[in-house]
């Protein structure tokens, strides 16, 4: 006797046919509205070297990206976060403060979701080279300070996909479990 007859194998059959369902009909209606977000420019760019402080690190996007899921790391010299205050999030750009930079090696790591839900997630590096006597007076603290980093959250995709797990685990405990004897009779054919 197969180990998926039975109810239990009809539920588990059912199950992964409904999956099979869901997964084509997404794969067949996927359009470029559903593409994940991309990020357009970012400033200062990619490799760039900048001889002029910078205080606002600013990512443009080629769609909406949800404010409520923005997280940005902005690490300078000896590792400190030079972030400061809240991100602004306006559809399709965040603007991040940031203490004004001095000479030295940045890098911006960020993640975000777009309107479809899905994260999307980068890193860059930047230079400053400031002329003498140009450098900042005011640094970051050593220690990140309060409210200094960004919004942050769960996305609602990771619930759903761990909701998901769950539902599978179920099934598969419950195909395991025996059945009484009167409900494992077979059919007649």
């Amino acid at each position: 006797m197969s180990r998926w007859s039975g109810p239990a194998g009809l539920v588990i059959r059912q199950v992964g046919a409904a999956a099979a369902a869901v997964a084509v009909v997404l794969a067949v209606t996927a359009t470029p509205a559903n593409a994940h977000a991309r990020l357009a420019s970012v400033s200062p760019a990619k490799d760039s070297t900048i001889s002029t402080p910078v205080e606002t690190v600013e990512f443009t996007f080629d769609d909406r990206v949800r404010d409520e899921f923005v997280t940005i790391v902005v690490a300078g010299p000896q590792g400190r976060s030079y972030l400061r205050g809240e991100v602004e999030v306006d559809q399709f750009r965040l603007r991040q403060p940031v203490y004004p930079t001095g000479s030295g090696s940045y890098r911006v790591a960020w993640r975000v979701v777009g309107s479809d839900g899905h994260p999307v997630q980068g890193e860059f590096r930047f230079q400053v080279a400031l002329p003498p006597g140009q450098e900042p007076t005011e640094l970051p603290p050593a220690e990140a300070e309060e409210g200094s980093t960004t919004r942050s959250g769960t996305p609602w995709v990771l619930v759903a996909g761990g909701g998901l797990v769950l539902l599978a685990a179920g099934v598969v405990l419950a195909s395991r479990t025996r059945m009484p004897r009167r409900l494992t009779r077979k059919l007649p054919r």
